[in-house]
């Protein structure tokens, strides 16, 4: 992935978290959420088994799994460490994020859903969703792109199966898609800016006199 595409990553990514962040805000559930919402959660429950663990490459844990199988295939640690930053970044983010933004779970809202279980604590944004995409947006910078295809995909999933659990409802997901890509994509161009410039090295002047 290019530079221009990450910095593009960044700045639609941050559009999105805010669009979503101020809908959230607003406290009360939309018909248009409610249907999207009941459109997923109601989908067969055959899904839930296979979906879970799809489900957790958003998961704190996932992220050091992930750091730590790539370091040890390709002894390379780079990746590992922006794995690590920006899955642990995000993470944490989130935490603050739920508590400004002080939104429940589908429960605390809607009758008639289907709790795969029940979910208790704060909905906005998605951690599971956003770590997800971070974890996509670093990947899918050193894989090919049928690999980066696969792990977006993936990143989707398992942000759509957070609605069907009903752990969120979609502007959380929506959020934490926003949020986790634009926190990937910071990383990389951080990295990629630091990598030139150790490259380069200190700049040697002249003294006269």
């Amino acid at each position: 992935m290019t530079r221009r595409t990450h910095i593009l990553t960044v700045l639609v990514g941050v559009l999105v978290l805010a669009a979503t962040w101020v809908a959230a805000m607003a406290g009360d559930i939309s018909a248009i959420e409610e249907r999207l919402f009941r459109t997923v959660n109601d989908l067969p429950d055959w899904i839930e088994y296979p979906g879970w663990p799809v489900m957790q490459l958003g998961s704190l844990a996932a992220v050091p799994i992930l750091a730590v199988g790539w370091l040890v295939i390709s002894r390379e640690w780079r990746l590992p460490a922006r794995l690590m930053l920006a899955g642990g970044t995000v993470w944490v983010a989130t935490k603050v994020i739920k508590t400004i933004v002080d939104r429940g779970r589908p429960g605390e809202f809607l009758a008639d859903i289907n709790l795969r279980p029940a979910w208790n604590g704060l909905g906005f944004p998605s951690g599971h969703t956003a770590v997800a995409f971070a974890i996509a947006v670093i990947l899918g910078a050193a894989l090919g792109r049928r690999w980066r295809i696969a792990i977006w995909s993936v990143a989707v999933v398992a942000g759509l199966l957070r609605i069907y659990t009903a752990a969120h409802f979609p502007l959380d997901v929506l959020g934490g898609w926003g949020f986790g890509a634009a926190v990937g994509a910071l990383v990389e161009l951080g990295w990629s800016g630091f990598s030139r410039h150790s490259a380069s090295g200190p700049t040697q002047t002249a003294e006269t006199g």
